[in-house]
């Protein structure tokens, strides 16, 4: 009676356990990865694949289901589009989370990250055993080696099997590896047995399946021809793995296809994949940079070490500029905390917007977007080159106060857009109780004419209260600097001192050049920079460029009644000069009347003309003598242009006709002289 019961209850016990193994329970974090993005456009399925792209309504966020979780034997596959392939000559980052739902050991079998250009392309699917991860070739002992060709995948395992994972060992339990899965050297059949897949970079993960997601990046270098990848946060336990990649030799060319495949055999594993950046479908260049008041970047991307006065004021810059992509970057939203003993200076909060033509609208945000130092959802809009309305870069920049000496640590800003999502760097800068010295600069913000070949000499005064020395120098167009006077004794302390010093011709070429002068202490504190404008022009030429032969005046009868008529220059009076030097140099022209206007020379009627030429203008009249310079025209240089010598019909040069004079053809010599003068 007793084995009867024992009986019964060993089968009400089984079919328990076969009810609760059929239940689904979900996890706290299935279908709730940390971030995502809309991957619309961006993903295709074969034909067979047991894979989606999921819209979460509940969570409002998109992720890939690569195998159901309900799912026994399943294949899945999922593929970028023909417009999101990956170029492998260009830089390529992606960042992603992964999730193998929450059955704990009984998790089988896991998926595969995968860059392949497999003849079928987007169409490519494994269909085999849950070990073969829809990726790698057939599991029997000496069977085909029909993996997914010309392909290069990472593995996460989440079960241990006996064939494919003998070299692991059953201690390594759940683990990221790499291979080719298309190429026979990956597959080892030796002896009698199951084949043997030969693992690379093997990394224990110990339990996949534990309702977490996990952060996986991926970044391709194509001049080193280098992929990295890492898996999670503890870079101690899973180091970055970097593998060399051939394009041609293992992809057969540079554009592939990428993706994620998946499978499960006997058990059942809940895969899902959500991506904050997509390769490819956005590049940009976020950054979070510190400026000092002369403009000097004092903490940025490239930027360390770098020291700050007390009391300083500085200028912040938070954003990104689009630089190509896919898709414009949509609805973005810019979270930042500003950390460190520095204040915000009220009324400097602004967000600049630069247009794909360049042109910039800057728009003030009110202080109370702040909270507890921190801004929240500030709206960016969108970045790109697709639609008339996406601008090309969009900042956030204000003001803040140095308050105390010590390191400031500022931690990256977030920049979460519908279709990507990145962060920008982190930053660090000392404040220091040093105070920086001050300068002075006789010429600051004036602009000087240099010619072509002279040097610049400048001066100026320099103080400091609190340092023992100081380095002076000058850069010309935000070129290296040229230290001028080194470990200058600054004595007495908060003292003007006079400084002077020249830049030579030959850093200066033709041009404007942009001087600019400064003072840096002792301890490396900068003073303020003051610039002046230096135009170098050549030394050039004044010349006349035509003067004719020969001019005439018209034939005139003089009415009766008139003692005198002005007589109108003729049409060739044609002459031109060219002043290629600095704009602002003045000259003038000389006429002389060399011989006088006489008919019938040398003859028994020759006749001479008194009184025959003169120089009017709207206000006075000057009667031309033999032998007697009269300035006819001046002008200052605009340009290396021309400059014709013309007057108005009634003035200039004309020739007088008296009523006393002998009937006849008059002829006379001038001589033109262009004089370097005002």
């Amino acid at each position: 009676m007793k084995r009867m019961i024992l009986a019964i209850s060993m089968v009400g016990i089984i079919f328990s356990y076969m009810i609760l193994g059929e239940t689904h329970i979900q996890a706290a974090y299935e279908n709730n990865p940390p971030q995502s993005i809309k991957l619309d456009n961006i993903f295709t399925t074969p034909a067979g694949s047991d894979s989606t792209v999921v819209q979460n309504g509940a969570t409002k966020k998109s992720y890939v289901q690569v195998t159901p979780d309900e799912g026994k034997n399943k294949n899945g596959a999922i593929w970028s589009t023909a417009n999101n392939t990956l170029d492998l000559t260009k830089d390529f980052e992606s960042s992603m989370y992964v999730y193998f739902g929450g059955m704990g050991e009984n998790a089988a079998d896991g998926m595969a990250f995968v860059m392949q250009n497999d003849a079928r392309q987007g169409n490519t699917i494994i269909k085999g055993s849950g070990a073969q991860m829809g990726v790698w070739a057939s599991d029997v002992h000496y069977g085909p080696f029909d993996g997914i060709q010309n392909s290069f995948a990472v593995e996460f395992d989440s079960h241990y099997n006996d064939g494919f994972d003998w070299n692991v060992g059953k201690s390594i339990g759940d683990h990221l590896a790499w291979g080719f899965p298309g190429q026979k050297s990956t597959y080892k059949d030796e002896g009698e047995g199951n084949r043997i897949l030969n693992h690379n970079a093997v990394q224990s993960i110990q339990q996949m399946s534990n309702d977490r997601w996990y952060s996986f990046n991926v970044k391709w270098n194509a001049a080193t021809k280098v992929l990295q990848y890492s898996y999670g946060d503890d870079r101690a336990k899973n180091p970055v793995v970097s593998v060399n990649i051939d394009p041609q030799t293992i992809f057969g060319g540079t554009d592939v296809v990428w993706g994620f495949t998946g499978s499960t055999g006997s058990s059942t594993e809940n895969n899902q994949v959500a991506f904050a950046k997509v390769p490819g479908l956005v590049n940009e260049e976020a950054t979070e940079t510190v400026t000092n008041s002369s403009g000097d970047v004092v903490a940025g991307k490239d930027v360390t070490g770098k020291k700050v006065s007390l009391g300083d004021n500085l200028h912040y810059k938070v954003g990104s500029k689009y630089t190509s992509g896919k898709q414009d970057w949509e609805n973005i939203l810019a979270d930042f905390k500003l950390d460190g003993d520095v204040t915000y200076k009220p009324g400097t909060l602004k967000v600049v917007k630069k247009a794909q033509d360049g042109t910039e609208k800057t728009t003030s945000l009110p202080d109370s977007s702040w909270s507890n130092k921190a801004l929240s959802k500030v709206n960016l809009g969108k970045l790109g080159t697709y639609t008339t309305d996406a601008n090309s870069s969009a900042y956030i920049t204000f003001d803040v106060t140095a308050d105390k000496v010590g390191m400031v640590k500022q931690s990256e800003a977030a920049l979460n857009g519908d279709n990507y999502l990145t962060k920008t760097n982190a930053l660090s800068y000392e404040i220091s109780q040093n105070k920086a010295p001050t300068l002075t600069l006789a010429d600051a913000g004036k602009s000087v004419d240099v010619t072509e070949g002279d040097a610049y000499k400048f001066n100026g005064t320099w103080k400091d209260v609190d340092s023992d020395t100081a380095n002076l120098s000058y850069s010309v167009d935000g070129g290296s600097a040229v230290s001028f006077a080194s470990d200058v004794k600054n004595d007495p302390k908060g003292q003007d001192h006079n400084y002077s010093a020249t830049v030579p011709a030959t850093s200066l070429p033709l041009g404007t050049n942009k001087v600019s002068v400064y003072a840096m202490d002792s301890d490396g504190a900068k003073s303020n920079v003051e610039t002046v404008t230096i135009n170098v022009a050549t030394a050039g030429l004044l010349q006349f460029v035509n003067i004719p032969t020969t001019t005439s005046y018209g034939s005139i009868e003089i009415p009766a009644g008139k003692e005198s008529v002005d007589i109108s220059r003729g049409n060739d009076w044609d002459v031109r000069v060219k002043d290629t030097r600095k704009t602002g140099s003045h000259w003038h022209v000389d006429l002389t009347l060399t011989e006088p206007f006489t008919t019938g020379k040398g003859t028994a009627n020759e006749h001479v003309l008194k009184e025959a030429l003169v120089y009017k203008t709207g206000t006075s009249q000057t009667e031309f003598t033999v032998g007697t310079a009269v300035k006819v025209y001046d002008k200052t240089t605009v340009n290396g242009d021309d400059v014709p010598i013309k007057w108005a019909d009634d003035q200039g040069v004309l020739m007088v006709a008296h009523s006393a004079d002998y009937k006849g053809a008059y002829a006379a010599k001038l001589n033109w002289a262009l004089v370097d003068a005002p």
